[in-house]
């Protein structure tokens, strides 16, 4: 299931999540505008990834149309670097319902930038702060189909600094 990897991945980073913070991924894991994705190998879940409609205004605005928004990628601790990221992530994008993808991540998280780089996302220039104390930046994943447009052009918003913390990383 898509929570034990959460909460596999969450523990075994030394951040094991409170009841109220594993019934809010609960919460998110079945809205019915997510679009959940989840790797199992050997008939166990190792990997999962969660996205959820984009919205303008850092999360708080409205839906910004064929855009979705990667909440959570998590892979067990036991399956890391065995390519479960790049399946999750992979899947997401060849099956969730929209063409263009954001994400933030973490910017000393070098192992998840590479991730995104590798699935064809890249950075935005777009940076803001987790909890006031870690510097977050911006990913996204334009369609193919629009690639050929400007960054801009096809939906960015690296010009505009971050004023909040994005709704999802709440």
């Amino acid at each position: 299931m898509a929570i034990d990897v959460w909460l596999a991945a969450r523990s075994g980073a030394g951040r094991m999540p409170d009841a109220q913070r594993i019934a809010r991924v609960r919460q998110k894991m079945s809205h019915s505008m997510a679009h959940l994705v989840v790797v199992d190998r050997g008939g166990v879940s190792v990997g999962m990834a969660l996205a959820e409609p984009f919205r303008e205004d850092h999360g708080t605005g409205d839906v910004r149309a064929d855009w979705g928004h990667v909440s959570m990628v998590f892979v067990r601790p036991s399956s890391q670097r065995l390519g479960v990221g790049s399946d999750v992530v992979r899947q997401l994008v060849s099956e969730g319902p929209w063409p263009n993808l954001s994400v933030w991540t973490r910017q000393a998280n070098a192992p998840a930038q590479s991730l995104y780089r590798s699935c064809g996302f890249v950075a935005t220039g777009e940076v803001g702060l987790l909890a006031g104390i870690e510097t977050i930046a911006r990913w996204e994943r334009v369609s193919p189909s629009l690639q050929h447009l400007t960054p801009s052009k096809a939906g960015s918003r690296a010009d505009r600094p971050l004023k909040a913390r994005p709704e999802s990383l709440r």
